[in-house]
Order: C-alpha cells, then structure tokens, then sequence
C-alpha cells in the first residue's frame, strides 16, 4: 500500500510539475506507443483500448480539476513495431504534441524511453507496462509500472512443473530485453530447483512468424517441457508450430503470453495440452472483473486480456 501511495503521490506531482505544458489548452495529452502493426500488433491494440476506455469514461465524468482548472483527456498513438528507435521518436513527437504521459508495452521499447523523459524541459511520464523487476531499479523519478513483477510467476512455474515430472526444459522464448531477463533468471530457479536446462533458443515474437528454427533445435534435445512466450498471438503460432513438429510435451508460458487468448486462436485448449500459465482477468475472482468484461465487450468487441485492464486501471491512476 505504501509502494502504491507514493506511486499516486508521484504521479499527482508529476502532473502538476509538467503542467505549464497545458495550461493554455482545455485538454491533457497522453500518448501511446507500441507495435500496433506486424506479428505484435494484437497486444499494442490491446493495451491501446484499455487505455482509450479509460479516457473516455474520465472524459465523460467531467475530466479531473488541475489547479482549479478543467480538463479532459485526448488519447493520441503512433506504431512504433517495437523497435527502439522508433520509439523514441515517437515518444519526442507526441512531446512535441504536448503529451505529459506515454504508455509503452515492451521493455525493449521502455528502455530507450527512460533515457530522454527526464530531459529539462522536455519531461513526460512514462506508463510501463512490463513485468521486469529491471524496472524497479532504474531510478526514474517520471516512472509508473503498471503491473507486477515476473519473478512470483517464475517460481511457482518451477514448482508445478517439478512436482508433473517435468525435469528437461528447453527454453524457446522472445528475444528483446524482457525475453532475455526472463530466461535468465528462470534458468537460475529452474538449475536451483533441481531441473535442466536443455536448450536455450529465443526468437523474436515481435516481428517473425515461422518459429521453425529455434523450436527443431529445442525438441532435438527431448525436453519434457518447454518454457515459451510473447504477445499471444505469436506464443499461439508457436504452440501451433511445436505440434505440428511432433511435440507432445508440456508448456510453461512467461506471463506476457494469455492462455485464455491463446485458446481462442487455436479454436480450444487441445493443442496447448499440459500448460502451465497465467489466469485471465474473468477467470480471477475479482468482484470487478465480470463488470469490466460486460463493459469492455460491449464497447471493442472483443475478449479482455490483462493488457486491457491493467492500463485501463494505468490511465485511471494517472488521472
């Protein structure tokens, strides 16, 4: 409570700070960028209407009062297909367009970010959206995560698989800067925990979609289990691809992968078989969940995923 409280204090400091940049305008600029085209593009979109409900819902409130002063809000977001430099440009156009906050979905992008948004001058808030504990240790003063951690996520992934017989794992995850820590210090837990790391084999998620390559070099080694994932819709074709060469092992998924989206691509849960991943917001006995589901569905028309609702919740404590 008090990590969140100081959170909700730097935030309301921050606006505050920054807000000489809207002081003639009615509205507060807030931008996104993400890859909202390619293999990733599902996972941008996804976090895009989480936080596009959001505003909408504070604008139809009335927007929020900044030193007696009204405002609302206007969402504005650029494709940046997960590449850092785009990213950065992006990030200096939509300053450029007097955004005091972007949201950002991948660490490989969120990185670069957290080099310029503390210029003089120039400041924005980055809104992250990445489960690296990297996160917490970069000392950015203009920095929100928005979600939790991986590392809880990892060892209960490691115990489960344990305890299923499960001792030979062959790791086929993303590459980029969240792919790379996350097989990192799995490979620590796993080796610590008793179990074998077979093959190491990353891909990347963000702009391929033949996954052939990494997953023959990772089966010919006869893992029990693989560790994979990405944004769903690649992590799907990987499943996909893994059977059709012949695996019948089990799954373990980093938590940027949804089971319950992945499930929808692949028309059920056969070919994901014995896979071990993380719940989806309606299946979490939140009493929220069932409303925002309603709501959401309604108005986009398509399944809630964690990257919906963590930045829809993102925007509403930025505001």
């Amino acid at each position: 409570m008090k990590k969140w409280k100081l959170l909700v204090c730097l935030v309301a400091m921050s606006i505050f700070s920054l807000s000489a940049g809207v002081s003639l305008a009615d509205e507060i600029v807030v931008g996104f960028s993400g890859p909202l085209s390619g293999p990733a593009a599902e996972y941008g979109q996804d976090i895009v209407s989480g936080i596009d409900m959001a505003v909408k819902e504070l604008n139809a409130d009335g927007g929020i009062t900044v030193a007696g002063k009204k405002y609302t809000f206007k969402l504005e977001r650029l494709d940046d297909r997960a590449d850092p430099v785009q990213a950065v440009n992006n990030a200096r156009r939509l300053k450029g367009g007097k955004a005091i906050a972007v949201f950002n979905g991948v660490f490989t992008t969120i990185a670069p970010l957290l080099k310029i948004n503390e210029e003089k001058g120039n400041e924005f808030i980055v809104m992250a959206y990445t489960s690296t504990p990297k996160l917490e240790d970069l000392g950015n003063s203009l920095l929100v995560g928005t979600t939790v951690t991986f590392m809880p996520y990892l060892h209960t992934y490691a115990d489960w698989a344990l305890k299923k017989g499960w001792k030979k794992c062959a790791m086929v995850t993303t590459l980029g800067a969240y792919g790379d820590e996350n097989r990192a210090v799995f490979r620590e837990v796993w080796t610590k925990k008793g179990g074998i790391i077979t093959a190491d084999k990353p891909a990347n998620y963000y702009t391929e979609t033949d996954f052939s390559a990494p997953l023959a070099a990772a089966i010919a080694t006869n893992p029990d289990v693989m560790l994979i994932g990405g944004p769903s819709a690649t992590t799907a074709l990987v499943v996909e691809q893994a059977r059709s060469m012949g695996f019948k092992g089990g799954f373990m998924m980093i938590d940027q992968a949804k089971q319950d989206y992945m499930a929808k691509l692949l028309g059920g849960t056969q070919q994901m078989g014995n896979l071990i991943g993380t719940g989806g917001v309606v299946s979490v006995p939140m009493p929220g969940a069932s409303t925002f589901e309603k709501k959401f569905v309604e108005q986009y028309k398509k399944m809630v995923t964690w990257e919906c609702a963590l930045n829809y919740t993102g925007m509403h404590a930025l505001a």
